[in-house]
């Protein structure tokens, strides 16, 4: 497999690696925490704020994780009771901008290494080996010019 086609496969499998390294959940409480904002100012992250209806919720994501609950199950909870400006990060931005960085810097590095070959192709090009010249003068400069230029 020539090395474009290695560079291809290669970046197939760091893709598959991002793409599921990034859909994947914490199941900390303290990792859930942080995935919310406090629902009584809409400011603060629920991790740090302090105030009864932060304290409650805490509580609450953190006897749901301990009793095995999934992280997406509790998300779909608060928001249905919050809405999505619960949300520190919107999820369809937190599932996707991994992936999507993904691609972009896949694409990239196979467009770079597309036109490395290409440069590598231009630079073996033919030399010039025979010169129709009626000018015995002229031939002999030309042939000092490519050699010149070919050292």
């Amino acid at each position: 497999m020539h090395s474009l086609g290695r560079l291809a496969v290669g970046w197939l499998v760091a893709m598959v690696i991002v793409i599921a390294a990034s859909s994947a959940r914490a199941q900390g409480s303290r990792a859930m925490f942080e995935r919310f904002v406090a629902p009584c100012c809409w400011v603060e992250g629920l991790a740090t704020h302090d105030s009864p209806l932060a304290r409650e919720l805490r509580d609450e994501i953190d006897r749901r994780v301990r009793a095995g609950e999934p992280a997406d199950a509790i998300e779909r909870d608060l928001v249905a009771r919050h809405g999505e400006r619960i949300l520190a990060v919107p999820a369809p931005l937190e599932t996707t901008s991994g992936a999507l960085f993904a691609v972009l810097v896949g694409s990239l590095l196979v467009l770079v290494a597309i036109g490395a070959r290409w440069s590598r192709r231009g630079a073996q090009a033919e030399p010039v080996t025979r010169v129709d010249v009626d000018d015995p003068a002229l031939e002999q400069r030309l042939r000092e010019e490519l050699d010149r230029h070919d050292a």
